[in-house]
């Protein structure tokens, strides 16, 4: 036979958040990469460690899995914003990048897309490790 505890995880930390109590913090993953093609796999994990360096939480996918399942793992880990590379992205020298707060989505070049993170985001202190 088995023993089971719960205390429900979820209720807690919105009772937490809804009271303002110390401690709490928004766990929720800044940046959520996916890629449409396992060619691009080694660009992905290079993008992946640049915003990493630069302060913002960031995930991808490590199992290949389809586009519509690396977009419900964005939403499970609710990533603020998701950026997708694919090899139309590549060529074009752009990364499509997609607020999941308002659904929209738009190209943005390579050279631009820090600044325009930062502009959507906030500056990277806000954006640490998750814990």
């Amino acid at each position: 036979a088995g023993l089971g505890f719960a205390i429900g995880i979820d209720r807690t930390s919105l009772a937490m958040k809804r009271s303002g109590l110390k401690g709490y913090e928004d766990k929720s993953l800044a940046l959520f990469i996916i890629t449409t093609s396992h060619h691009l796999r080694f660009e992905t994990i290079k993008r992946l460690d640049i915003l990493r360096h630069q302060g913002f939480s960031a995930e991808m996918d490590h199992l290949s899995r389809s586009m519509k399942a690396q977009m419900r793992l964005a939403d499970k880990l609710r990533a603020k914003i998701v950026i997708f590379i694919g090899e139309d992205e590549i060529r074009k020298g752009v990364l499509g990048v997609r607020d999941m707060a308002t659904s929209s989505q738009e190209e943005v070049p390579f050279e631009d897309l820090l600044d325009y993170l930062y502009q959507k985001l906030g500056r990277k202190e806000k954006w640490g490790a998750r814990g």
